[in-house]
């Protein structure tokens, strides 16, 4: 118990791909995508979900509100396209 909470005060991740170790300005531990392997992934922080800091701590970041169904894209464009004021200048 001891050793996870060190981890999830570090912030200390390892890369998926490579097995590189890194550690994030966040709380929380388990896996990344590194900069080196990342190939367009939308997600690239993923918490281990076995322990109970990190599971807080994705209710914190909205995890699982921030992932946007498929079917719900055409939609979110479609009303973006609406609402001009919305639209984020490049």
């Amino acid at each position: 118990m001891f050793e996870k909470l060190c981890r999830w005060l570090k912030g200390d991740f390892a890369c998926k791909k490579c097995g590189a170790r890194y550690r994030l300005m966040s709380f929380g531990y388990g896996e990344v995508i590194c900069p080196s392997c990342y190939e367009g992934e939308k997600k690239f922080v993923f918490l281990d979900r076995g322990f109970w800091l990190n599971r807080i701590t994705s209710l914190m970041i909205r995890e699982s509100v921030s992932e946007q169904r498929e079917e719900d894209v055409p939609e979110i464009i479609d009303y973006v396209e609406k609402h001009p004021e919305l639209q984020v200048l490049g």
